[in-house]
């Protein structure tokens, strides 16, 4: 840099426009955000309006329809609708202005979700709202109006009906979709993902009676459920984990947090084998992680959620293909909660989700003990003659076997305390005393030795050829 810029005479002062280029500036919002997280956002939407119309929880009255295919991109809803007021000052905006803050406990959090979406999915867009008292629409061809300087959008308000104004809801409809989303949509794999994800992301509202369709079929509750064993009277033989705790952000807001914990009856895998031979392990077991009943994380079974050893849960195995945890994490301003941008996860590093997590790790850490006892007692009956006339006590196995699924919604008006299970046979550390052997066989020659010894379980057939060696060999 020169002298001249600082000492020379000014002749003149003008202003640069700097603003952002349209293109650029849609570019950068929509690239970072897969197909299928634009779809979920413009749920959110309507979840958070069918959340604000009825605060009960009961959604039994609302229905939310999408519609996906190569052609166009609708979804219409009977929730409460988008007052006049919201969408001149703040829903069409790129961003929440500082002064507006989100309904209580919802979803949204930065206000761009909805123009993302749009702008993701296609070049033509309309949306049209009524509350039942005022109605409006704004159509946009997005490449038409990216070459306006202007910022506005056209939002028409329209007069009501000779009926009056139609009935309250909101509807989105894009057509000539990208490329990519074309091909999205035309993708039967691809479609099922979305479905599933809906399905499970909003586990919660569904099973507070929403009813989410996706092309004309309507998606099935998500059971959120644990393992419960009761006696008619007495201490419970198998009870999960409940937990809640209240912890405030960096800048002071509440986040309120519910911790169930337990196990599940059936561990959708053989709980024995070993990683090589059961490679997907159970795909339920795991932590399933909810912000505001939005699901951020399912079945996992990472680092990010205490597993992996060194202080932590043990590196996850299939013996716990039965363990579940779910945790529940609420803020009325949603923007103190420890997800990310897309709501498709947590922020690790954030102080709320740091502090979450080691009382997921202590919580974790229960089940894991009782999944050990377990593990004890199914090596006790194998290593006892299934034949034999005196099976050993397996205590928590018989309380598993009688166990009814509840779901943690009905867990929520019950008082907090650790994980319950009756106490586990002392004696069958002796019936499990020796080494572990582990072997494997062709699958031709299993098969003739297992019709031979009348069993297909691997370690039962283990045992039985040990022992038959043993019976012949032994005293050769």
């Amino acid at each position: 840099m020169t002298r001249h810029a600082q000492t020379a005479e000014i002749d003149e002062i003008v202003d640069v426009e700097v603003g952002p280029v349209k293109r650029f500036f849609i570019d950068i919002l929509t690239r970072d955000i897969e197909i299928s997280a634009a779809v979920l956002d413009l749920v959110d939407n309507s979840v958070d309006s069918a959340n604000e119309l009825f605060p009960d929880g009961d959604l039994s009255s609302i229905r939310i329809d999408i519609e996906a295919d190569q052609t166009h991109f609708a979804i219409s809803d009977n929730c409460a609708g988008i007052t006049l007021k919201a969408a001149t000052s703040y829903v069409f905006k790129m961003g929440r202005p500082g002064n507006i803050h989100s309904a209580p406990s919802s979803i949204g959090q930065f206000g761009v979700g909805m123009k993302r979406a749009l702008f993701k999915l296609g070049d033509e867009f309309i949306v049209d709202s009524s509350t039942g008292d005022s109605h409006f629409s704004v159509e946009l061809m997005v490449s038409a109006w990216e070459k306006l300087e202007e910022w506005t959008l056209p939002l028409k308000i329209h007069k009501p009906g000779e009926s009056g104004f139609p009935s309250r809801g909101t509807t989105l409809f894009v057509s000539d979709l990208t490329q990519d989303v074309r091909a999205y949509f035309s993708d039967t794999v691809r479609n099922n993902q979305l479905r599933d994800d809906l399905r499970s992301k909003h586990r919660m509202a569904i099973e507070r009676g929403l009813q989410l369709y996706f092309n004309d079929q309507l998606l099935a509750p998500t059971p959120t459920v644990l393992a419960v064993s009761e006696k008619s009277s007495g201490p419970p033989l198998l009870y999960p984990l409940i937990e809640r705790f209240n912890l405030q952000n960096e800048e002071g807001k509440l986040v309120r947090v519910e911790i169930f914990a337990g196990i599940h009856n059936s561990p959708g895998t053989e709980e024995d084998a070993e990683p090589e031979d059961v490679a997907t392990g159970s795909l339920e077991a795991g932590w399933y992680v909810f912000g505001n009943d939005r699901l951020l994380l399912a079945a996992d079974k990472t680092w990010l959620t205490g597993w992996g050893g060194t202080g932590n849960l043990p590196m996850y195995h299939n013996q716990y293909a039965r363990f579940r945890g779910f945790v529940y994490m609420w803020a009325e301003d949603s923007i103190a909660l420890p997800w990310n941008t897309t709501k498709t996860g947590v922020e690790s590093s954030d102080p709320v989700w740091t502090r979450v997590r080691g009382e997921m790790i202590t919580a974790g850490k229960q089940v894991i003990t009782l999944l050990n006892l377990l593990k004890i007692e199914r090596r006790a009956l194998n290593a006892t003659d299934a034949n034999s006339a005196s099976q050993p006590e397996v205590p928590i196995t018989e309380a598993l076997e009688h166990a009814k699924m509840i779901s943690t919604a009905s867990l929520k008006s019950e008082a907090e305390g650790p994980l319950v299970h009756v106490a586990p046979n002392s004696e069958l550390g002796r019936l499990i005393d020796g080494k572990r052997i582990s072997y494997s066989v062709a699958v031709r020659d299993f098969k003739v030795a297992s019709e031979l010894l009348g069993t297909t379980k691997a370690a039962e057939l283990g045992r039985r050829t040990f022992d038959y060696f043993l019976d012949h060999e032994a005293d050769a």
